[in-house]
């Protein structure tokens, strides 16, 4: 192998290297979940105390930052759980700043999993969205005309409003929590059954507009850690063809 050849493999290696060092650091980087999301219905709930089985549904209309980034349903039913109207569901991740925003909203809610314990309960209007920045996340529910038979609700909903029926369900609106995974959740609704002896309905998770974030992950700077790395090699492919040039420009003016 001659001697420019050598060279033209050595730069081919150092690109090959810089490709196996981003590769076996992808892990590091990447992130399985996706950094936003939304749905507009979640089911999980086992009723009468597992005599009937876990029923799961959704999540419905999901939206993630990997895409769909936009998603729809005209109407969900659950028999004896939920049913709702139209649903739409929002995710996006700016490029530049990593900064995500997830969005999600429901309609026409009515709950007859609670119907015959606190009576006919509605809700008209269920949103909720979520931002996060450099700065953290934040996030906000809209909830309009809520029923739950003779139940009181309150006229704001501030973050985490919490509706209990003893030894039944936690209601649970503008629930606003911070995920194991370090992503922030914002649900309009949140219904969590208790389970237990006391309960009469079951176990389970029901969520209606939810909005997830991941923190903001702009792209990784080309002058440190993973584009450092890329840079080299790129560097080093292109410095070949002109160490080539100059050798063989020096053996020319050798020969004459």
């Amino acid at each position: 192998m001659s001697k420019v050849k050598a060279l033209r493999s050595g730069g081919l290696l150092a690109v090959v290297v810089a490709s196996a060092v981003v590769v076996g650091t992808a892990p590091a980087y990447a992130d399985p979940v996706p950094s936003g999301q939304a749905d507009a219905l979640t089911v999980v709930v086992s009723l009468l105390n597992n005599v009937i089985p876990t029923t799961k549904i959704g999540p419905l209309a999901q939206s993630t930052t990997a895409g769909p980034t936009s998603n729809q349903i005209a109407s969900a039913t659950v028999p004896g759980i939920v049913s709702a109207g139209v649903g739409t569901t929002h995710a996006t991740q700016d490029p530049v700043t990593g900064a995500v925003h997830s969005d999600a909203k429901i309609a026409d809610v009515k709950l007859p999993l609670l119907d015959g314990v606190v009576g006919p309960s509605t809700v008209k209007v269920l949103a909720s969205s979520c931002d996060s920045t450099q700065a953290g996340p934040s996030g906000k529910s809209t909830i309009a005309d809520v029923k739950l038979g003779s139940t009181a609700v309150p006229v704001n909903f501030h973050a985490n409003t919490h509706i209990g029926i003893p030894g039944i369900a936690d209601v649970i609106f503008n629930e606003q929590i911070l995920l194991p995974n370090g992503r922030f959740s914002v649900s309009a609704l949140h219904i969590s059954l208790l389970g237990g002896s006391l309960s009469s309905i079951g176990k389970g998770d029901v969520w209606l507009a939810r909005s997830i974030c991941g923190p903001a992950t702009p792209p990784v700077p080309l002058a440190s850690g993973l584009g450092m790395w890329i840079g080299l090699g790129l560097l080093g492919a292109a410095a070949v063809p002109v160490s080539v040039m100059i050798i063989r420009k020096r053996r020319a003016a050798t020969t004459a």
